[in-house]
């Protein structure tokens, strides 16, 4: 805009060429020495700024001296010929006065500008001696060669600043082609950091995939475990309720389910259940069935009636002695009375056959005994089963507390680390909240793509920033606050300035130094060369504070060969 508005003033007067001029020199103060600090030490650049922006003052104030005398000049010369007529009558008039009047009115034009008072010794003597007619023509001459030296040097002026044309032309194509490829890297940076950012949503994407597979496997776990857990709840009341009813039974009016269940908790007892039985209960011996109550009820009625008979028999047999005796006395007595003493014989045979008889029959009773006998034993074998069987019902129930308490131990294992890794599920879901940040505040293309509309960077380039990993974008901000040297609240107004001082003030910076050296010396900075070599120093050390830089030199000598040509 600037050197279009430059050419089209040219086409005006000389006195518009020397004005654009000027525009320009204060273009070049107020753009093209901003910014310039992003290349050399600030103090060196400093002073090369104020020695141009004073000799810029003092090349500006002799314009304004020139283009004042000049705009004198070019009122006198434009002067209508009446004015002259008019100077013509009062030379002549002033003719006739006295000779000092004389000399006051021969001085020229010239020296009236330049308020020099004309004397005796700077005027000239031919030009007293001449006619009023010869000397206005010799003004005139004076005053036409004076607008031809004025003429020439404007017309040197216009050649030196359409030769700052071509210079601003030149730069205006090297700020284009430097705009350019630093739009191409920051696109490219931009790109890059988009696909970082990318793979690093991915990585969380799929870690939070896995977390959920890991939490959908661990709540089946948990409903399985649940599952078993009830279970084993219900085992447990049928258990209990069992319990209870074993509570519940007496036998023969002795609490057997409650005595089972004692005996079952005592883990100290190292005895048999039998024997434990008989320490609380002396009294019992042993249980019997109703077949064993019924051969014994009928095993004491025959006792009964065998002792009843033997009592008859001691009766009969006492009865007998006394008749033997009787008998005996009336053999004695009788001594010839032999048929009582055969009847008695007989009734004695008779009752020795009773006597085989009773005797018989206590065999009959000695097996009843040996079949009680066996039945008891048979009821002792069904108590051992008993016991056997208590005995295997405890194990049973002790094993079945064990492993309820294993189950209870186990449980009690998964739910603490079903909640655990719901503690760690929540904690890493915090984690990738605080990571992922506020989504309603992500950047989008639509408005990134606003903010420089030079830049080529694609919708994809922004994505490779969104692969990267949470890592890698700490180091590259980390790394921009330190190189940058900004805090990181005001790290997005400082990149705008940045952005914008590398866009423009560096760039223009760079030309200008560039073309004053151009001018001076003909040659051309390698601004990249010393960047490399900077750039290297700071490889050695990693230190940005240890870098001496090449360009800080070459400018300290550019700007000792600008002193020179001042």
């Amino acid at each position: 805009m600037y050197f279009d508005q430059f050419r089209e003033n040219n086409k005006h007067s000389k006195q518009a060429l020397l004005n654009d001029a000027l525009y320009l020199c204060e273009i070049y103060q107020k753009r093209y020495f901003v910014g310039i600090t992003n290349i050399v030490s600030q103090g060196t650049l400093i002073k090369f700024c104020d020695i141009l922006n004073f000799k810029y003052k003092q090349y500006k104030e002799m314009l304004d001296q020139h283009n004042t005398i000049s705009t004198k000049k070019d009122l006198r010369i434009q002067k209508p010929k009446d004015d002259f007529d008019n100077d013509k009558e009062n030379f002549f008039v002033s003719a006739k006065q006295s000779p000092e009047k004389k000399m006051i009115y021969n001085e020229t034009k010239e020296n009236r500008i330049n308020k020099e008072p004309l004397t005796q010794k700077n005027m000239n003597p031919i030009f007293i001696t001449q006619t009023p007619e010869k000397q206005l023509d010799f003004l005139l001459q004076n005053i036409k060669s004076l607008k031809m030296d004025n003429i020439s040097k404007f017309d040197i002026q216009k050649d030196k600043f359409q030769q700052i044309i071509s210079d601003f032309q030149i730069l205006e194509k090297k700020i284009f082609n430097i705009k350019e490829n630093y739009t191409k890297r920051i696109e490219l940076q931009i790109s890059i950091f988009n696909k970082h950012i990318k793979n690093y949503e991915t990585k969380c994407n799929e870690t939070l995939h896995q977390k959920n597979k890991q939490l959908e496997s661990a709540n089946k776990a948990l409903q399985e475990k649940e599952i078993q857990l009830q279970k084993l709840n219900e085992r447990i009341f049928n258990l209990q309720k069992k319990e209870d009813k074993l509570k519940q039974i007496d036998l023969f009016t002795i609490p057997i389910g409650k005595i089972l269940l004692e005996y079952m908790k005592d883990t100290r007892n190292d005895i048999s259940f039998e024997v434990y039985f008989k320490k609380n209960f002396p009294n019992i011996t042993s249980f019997s069935n109703i077949s064993q109550k019924e051969s014994f009820q009928s095993l004491q009625r025959e006792v009964v009636e065998k002792i009843e008979s033997l009592k008859n028999f001691h009766d009969m047999d006492t009865e007998l002695r006394h008749f033997i005796t009787s008998i005996t006395k009336v053999i004695e007595q009788q001594g010839n009375s032999l048929t009582n003493g055969i009847k008695i014989l007989y009734e004695q045979v008779q009752n020795l056959d009773n006597k085989q008889n009773c005797i018989a029959e206590d065999k009959n009773i000695v097996e009843s005994l040996s079949l009680l006998t066996n039945d008891y034993s048979r009821q002792i074998n069904l108590n051992n089963e008993l016991k056997n069987n208590l005995t295997t019902v405890q194990n049973i129930l002790k094993d079945t507390q064990s492993q309820l308490k294993i189950e209870l131990a186990k449980n009690n294992e998964l739910n603490e680390n079903v909640q655990l890794q719901n503690v760690t599920l929540n904690n890493l879901s915090d984690q990738y909240n605080k990571l992922q940040g506020d989504l309603a505040q992500k950047l989008r293309w639509k408005q990134l793509k606003g903010i420089n509309r030079d830049s080529n960077k694609s919708k994809k380039d922004l994505e490779r920033i969104e692969m990267m990993s949470h890592v890698e974008l700490q180091n590259i901000v980390k790394q921009l606050v330190i190189f940058l040297d900004i805090p990181i609240d005001k790290i997005r107004t400082q990149l705008i300035k940045i952005s914008i001082s590398l866009k423009y003030e560096r760039n223009l910076s760079i030309y200008f130094i560039g073309n004053i050296n151009y001018q001076l010396t003909g040659q051309k900075i390698n601004f990249n060369k010393y960047q490399k070599e900077a750039f290297q120093q700071f490889q050695k050390d990693t230190s940005l504070n240890n870098i001496v830089h090449p360009l800080q030199t070459k400018l300290d000598t550019l700007l000792d060969e600008v002193l020179l040509k001042l």
